[in-house]
């Protein structure tokens, strides 16, 4: 995605980026090898800066020694952060934290739980986050509404056909999301009131759908 960052690292492949026109880019990123969430910033090119953070706490989790493997980093609302991580024992938790890595480059511990609905979590989940602070996953051929305030979790009405699904993307206005199967993009109702009701269905794709383009 962009040139690499000079250093002793091993990101893994979900990652949080942020751009700001005065202040400039910055990555949360996460070392698989050693267990911690990273800082790299852009400047006048991508530097790797590490741990070289200050955390506010480590009594909820100590983000530079997680001790777990990430599954999956989401950003809502351009604030709010949660990953999902897999400890020894199989077991999904749930961090939730803030992170300013503009300076003063701080990192904010703010809860951490087994996540509610441990089975639908697979390697092969796919993620959304909405600027309204719900989550999208989809588990097998399925996809659920997660709001992480209440820990409530919804699956979405239309029936994918017993599919698995290969992507999820919010449209811009984020009131319809669209769901690939092979062969299939669903286009679904999450406007307000809505739970993914059907409004159309495009066939005949070739392959899996895995990313869409809106012009």
């Amino acid at each position: 995605m962009f040139s690499a960052a000079e250093g002793e690292y091993q990101l893994a492949s979900s990652f949080i980026m942020n751009f700001n026109q005065t202040l400039g880019t910055y990555f949360i990123g996460f070392e698989r090898n050693l267990k911690q969430f990273v800082r790299l910033n852009v400047y006048n090119g991508p530097t790797y800066f590490g741990t070289q953070y200050d955390s506010e706490s480590t009594a909820i989790f100590d983000p530079k020694n997680v001790n777990m493997d990430l599954i999956h980093m989401e950003q809502l609302n351009g604030s709010d952060c949660f990953a999902y991580c897999k400890n020894g024992e199989g077991k999904v938790y749930e961090l939730s934290f803030n992170v300013k890595f503009t300076g003063p480059f701080t990192f904010t511990p703010l809860k951490k739980r087994l996540f509610i609905r441990q089975e639908l979590i697979t390697e092969k989940t796919k993620w959304q986050g909405a600027k309204n602070g719900i989550i999208y996953l989809s588990s097998g051929s399925k996809v659920y509404r997660y709001n992480p305030i209440n820990e409530d979790i919804r699956e979405l009405s239309t029936d994918l056909g017993g599919a698995e699904v290969t992507m999820i993307r919010l449209s811009e206005n984020e009131e319809t999301i669209m769901v690939g199967v092979v062969g299939s993009i669903y286009y679904l109702d999450i406007s307000t009131g809505k739970l993914g009701t059907l409004i159309k269905k495009i066939e005949g794709i070739p392959g899996s759908p895995v990313d869409v383009a809106v012009r």
